[in-house]
C-alpha cells in the first residue's frame, strides 16, 4: 500500500512545482530550451540572486557577479561561470545554462541559444549568441549575452547585447553591502584628518547619494586642501553603479524645511 501512496504524492508534488514555476506562457517572458525572451520592460529586480552554484556540475574554477541590462529589456540578476579544462558553462540567473568552450587566450565561445517566441507579429528570432573573454591576470571576465525584445506595439523585435562583468570566485558581495562599504570608505577618508580651510572657497559638500540625502542631513563637509577629490569622485561612481544594479531608474522629490551647506568656521569646513 505504501508504493501507490508514494506515487500519488510524487505526482501531486510535481504538478504543484510545475504550476509554481510558471508552466503557462505569458506576455512577460517565455522560456524554451533554456532561452528566455523578455517581451516587456524589466521593472524592479526582485528576488535578486539564486543558489550559490546553479550549474549542472562542479567545475575547477568559477567567476561570478551581479549584472543588469541598460536596455528596457534584457533582465538582470547574478551570473556564474564554471570552467574545467576547455569546457565552460554559464548561468545568468534569467534562463537555463549555456555551454561552450574556452581557448588558451581566455576567449569564450558558447553554443547559440534557440529561443521560443510567442509573438506571431514580432518576426522570427535568429539564434542568440553569447561571447566573452577572461583576463586571468586580473581575475575578471567580461561576457556579452544577447536578448531578444519585442517593441512596444509588438510589430517587430530587436536583439540587444547585454554586458556582464564577472570576478573570480563562486560568489561576490551583494550590491547593497558594497554600497555600505563604499560609503564608509568615503566618510572615513574625510574623517581621517581635520578639514582645514582658509575661506569658504576651500570647502565642499560630499553627498555620496543625493537621492537619499537631498537635504544634506547626512552630508559631510570636506576641504580641498585635505582630501583628494578624485578619490571621492571614484567612490561616488562606484556607489552609483552598485545602486543601479538593484534599483529602478527614476527621480524623486524631497521638500526640505532645513537645508545644510558647507561652510568655513574657525578655519574648519563644517556643515551648517
Amino acid at each position: 500500500m505504501k508504493k501507490p501512496l508514494i506515487t500519488i504524492f510524487t505526482i501531486f508534488l510535481a504538478t504543484n512545482l510545475a504550476s509554481c514555476g510558471g508552466g503557462s506562457e505569458s506576455n512577460d517572458s517565455i522560456q524554451n530550451g533554456g532561452a528566455s525572451i523578455i517581451l516587456q520592460p524589466v521593472g524592479l529586480l526582485l528576488g535578486f540572486g539564486f543558489l550559490p552554484n546553479p550549474l549542472s556540475k562542479h567545475y575547477d574554477e568559477y567567476y561570478s557577479g551581479y549584472w543588469r541590462s541598460i536596455y528596457s529589456c534584457g533582465g538582470g540578476g547574478k551570473a556564474i561561470l564554471g570552467i574545467s579544462g576547455n569546457a565552460v558553462e554559464l548561468n545568468t540567473g534569467t534562463s537555463g545554462s549555456v555551454f561552450g568552450e574556452i581557448d588558451p587566450d581566455g576567449n569564450l565561445f558558447f553554443n547559440a541559444r534557440e529561443p521560443g517566441w510567442s509573438c506571431e507579429t514580432c518576426g522570427e528570432v535568429r539564434p542568440l549568441e553569447t561571447t566573452g573573454e577572461i583576463v586571468f591576470e586580473e581575475n575578471r571576465a567580461t561576457l556579452y549575452f544577447e536578448a531578444a525584445c519585442a517593441n512596444y506595439f509588438r510589430t517587430d523585435h530587436t536583439i540587444v547585447s547585454v554586458k556582464i562583468d564577472l570576478t573570480s570566485g563562486t560568489s561576490q558581495p551583494h550590491p547593497r553591502s558594497e554600497m555600505g562599504r563604499i560609503k564608509n570608505e568615503a566618510h572615513n577618508l574625510i574623517d581621517a584628518s581635520v578639514q582645514s580651510c582658509q575661506s569658504y572657497a576651500d570647502c565642499r559638500t560630499f553627498n555620496i547619494d543625493i537621492n537619499e540625502d537631498f537635504c544634506n542631513f547626512q552630508a559631510k563637509a570636506y576641504s580641498i586642501q585635505a582630501v583628494d577629490e578624485e578619490v571621492l569622485d571614484t567612490l561616488k561612481s562606484e556607489y552609483a553603479y552598485q545602486k543601479w544594479l538593484i534599483t529602478n531608474p527614476g527621480t524623486s522629490t524631497t521638500l526640505c524645511g532645513l537645508y545644510y551647506r558647507d561652510s568655513c568656521v574657525s578655519n574648519v569646513c563644517i556643515m551648517e
